[in-house]
């Protein structure tokens, strides 16, 4: 197993907005969260803006609100690396554990149907 190029989210900005008023991003404001954040584009950066859609059910409600983030791809750190591979070791077990328990369910199953 080797380290492996991830996609973080460097950045994260929303602003409300309701049915009265619009609050979208212009891209001056863009630039000045992004310069606050202390965030410099690069080339191959992911650049998302949208709206997400509030709801209300009940007792909880949201509104509407625009998002901005910007992701960007780098290689994992050792910390990340580390609880990766420990997560593959521990699936790798449980799985083994989970074929084997189905190998003897089967097991008896057959043997059970040819007497």
């Amino acid at each position: 197993m080797e380290k492996k190029i991830i996609t973080k989210e460097i950045f994260y900005e929303c602003r409300r907005c309701s049915d009265w008023s619009d609050h979208s991003y212009k891209w001056g404001e863009v630039k000045e969260s992004l310069a606050k954040g202390g965030i410099e584009l690069q080339d191959d950066d992911y650049l998302r803006i949208h709206l997400e859609e509030g709801y209300d059910h009940g007792d909880s409600a949201r509104d509407d609100f625009y998002a901005i983030s910007v992701h960007r791809d780098v290689w994992e750190t050792d910390e990340e690396f580390n609880k990766r591979k420990k997560r593959s070791e521990l699936s790798k077990i449980e799985n083994q554990k989970k074929r084997y328990e189905n190998y003897l369910k089967l097991k008896e199953e057959f043997e059970n149907s040819t007497e």
